[in-house]
């Protein structure tokens, strides 16, 4: 089983919940919310049941005050940010639109990060369905660069190809003096995440061979998509995860569920940072990174603070950061056991947690 500084399982944020609000108390008559209502259906209504709702409604009024006082809202990062596009020559079919979230006014260099999406989240979709996460990202002070090429899964042999590609370009572009690219400091290599089949992408792309190749000193793996990097044909992930590692998934997640997490998480050397995120609740389904399904499957507004984190801490960020007002303690975010840490409860819920700084 996993394990590591700050591993717990069943960890719930401290809120006040109310479980009981709403039991019908003891007395006569049934509740009604309006008088009117019960004289106009002929509901029997009492003096008793009008104090049972009062009180009623003086309870629910103050647990929601409660859980609202406590509840710490997402974190956002100090930088306005923009999005444009450019062209990334050489990805699949000639596909190469390119989405690129960075900040206008961060005052020290940022970190490049490449975000690869997932299966139907491409092409003209890519921007609508990840910009929450990915602008937030950006807010912290990252370029992120996010290709559309590959729709779905069927070109999933040439999708794990295309990180790689856009990691280069932008090194390029910004050795050269790209207006953007030349923002973020490539010298402490670069960040790849990505969901689901994008998730695949980002665990081979952290393989010692392909990371060392192309300068990925950091991966996030989001709702991680795997069973089909072993199938028939090319073997697409040779394995382990070879740099500083998170991975995330969700209890409800019947697409990418925990046995696709746990089994590189395992496979991976112990002393290597590395974390390891099992979520419950409303934020484990497998949309939870995206804006895709945002009712059914709601956005985590949680987790960009955790993915930012991970990349601050891997990409070489302190030295820069210390000289900016508002930045968080991102060792005690993701190794800590405050309320506000990954596994102490600020991301919600969790089945299972772990996180290591590794040796």
């Amino acid at each position: 089983a996993p394990h590591g500084h700050g591993a717990v399982r069943g960890v719930e944020p401290e809120r006040s919940r109310g479980d009981h609000i709403g039991a019908r108390p003891r007395g006569r008559g049934r509740l009604s919310f309006v008088a009117a209502s019960d004289q106009a259906f002929g509901i029997r209504s009492d003096r008793h049941c009008s104090v049972a709702m009062a009180r009623i409604a003086v309870v629910a009024a103050l647990a929601l005050s409660a859980y609202c006082a406590t509840a710490a809202d997402p974190l956002v990062g100090p930088y306005a940010t923009e999005r444009t596009t450019v062209d990334v020559p050489g990805l699949w079919l000639g596909e190469g639109t390119t989405d690129v979230y960075y900040a206008t006014n961060s005052s020290v260099p940022q970190r490049f990060v490449t975000f690869m999406h997932g299966a139907g989240g491409g092409l003209f979709i890519d921007p609508f369905v990840y910009h929450s996460l990915l602008n937030t990202l950006a807010s912290w002070g990252f370029v992120i660069a996010s290709p559309r090429v590959c729709m779905d899964g069927d070109c999933l042999e040439k999708y794990v190809e295309q990180a790689p590609i856009v990691i280069d370009w932008a090194t390029e572009q910004a050795a050269d003096g790209h207006e953007i690219f030349s923002l973020a400091d490539f010298s402490h290599g670069v960040g790849l995440t990505g969901h689901s089949m994008g998730g695949g992408a980002t665990l081979v792309g952290s393989e010692e061979e392909v990371a060392s190749a192309h300068g990925i000193a950091a991966a996030v793996m989001l709702h991680p998509y795997t069973a089909n990097l072993h199938a028939d044909g090319p073997t697409l992930y040779e394995g382990p995860p070879a740099i500083p590692f998170l991975a995330f998934t969700g209890d409800t997640d019947t697409t990418a569920d925990m046995s696709m997490v746990e089994a590189f998480y395992n496979a991976s050397d112990a002393s290597l940072p590395r974390g390891i995120v099992e979520k419950s609740g409303k934020y484990a389904t497998h949309q939870e990174p995206s804006d895709w399904h945002n009712w059914n499957e709601p956005y985590n507004p949680y987790m960009a603070q955790y993915v930012a984190g991970w990349f601050k801490l891997y990409l070489g960020t302190q030295e820069d950061d210390s000289t900016v007002a508002g930045i968080p303690d991102w060792d005690s975010l993701l190794f800590g056991t405050g309320d506000d840490s990954l596994c102490g409860g600020g991301d919600g819920a969790m089945v299972w947690c772990a996180t290591s700084r590794g040796q």
